[in-house]
């Protein structure tokens, strides 16, 4: 194939990568920046064979007890070809690499094969940060019918960002 037919071609897919680096699920530009929000960005929809982490989502925080913050985040998931459980949804939120909080549930969440699911949690830090500033890691535990068990991480940021 010539260069100049490559171009074009290359053009697309890195534009593709470009606009789908921050999203927020087709929220208004104009919102208020408290709506959730997800990154979409290079390291979404990693996935397992079995399990796929399709986004994650962060809201502004809220006073929590303890003269704390409490930033509720919500994680996307997607059951590949297969049945399976996942046992643990750990979240960590970093600031300019600096560690908020962590949170982790362990649901026993049942995921049909080709099926999508939501785990929510509220990760307490001592610092209110933008969400727009915060870098959030999420790493998943599963089991298959068998009965074998994997673990699968991803990287979000972008919260806040707006799609133009």
């Amino acid at each position: 194939m010539s260069p100049r037919k490559l171009a074009p071609i290359v053009c697309v897919i890195a534009c593709g990568g470009l606009f789908a680096s921050c999203g927020n699920r087709g929220s208004n530009p104009m919102a208020p920046s408290n709506l959730p929000v997800e990154s979409t960005g290079g390291l979404a929809a990693i996935s397992a064979a079995n399990v796929g982490i399709t986004g994650m989502s962060v809201l502004d925080a809220r006073p929590g007890a303890n003269a704390n913050w409490l930033y509720d985040a919500g994680v996307y998931l997607h059951a590949g070809p297969v049945n399976v459980t996942v046992t643990e949804v750990q979240v960590q939120l970093y600031a300019y690499s600096t560690l908020l909080g962590s949170a982790s549930i362990t649901p026993a969440l049942l995921m049909p094969a080709n099926s999508y699911r939501d785990a929510a949690l509220a990760v307490a830090s001592n610092t209110n940060v933008s969400p727009s500033a915060l870098t959030g890691t999420v790493t998943v535990t599963f089991r298959d019918a068998q009965g074998n068990v994997a673990t699968i991480s991803a990287t979000f940021g972008c919260f806040g960002c707006w799609d133009y």
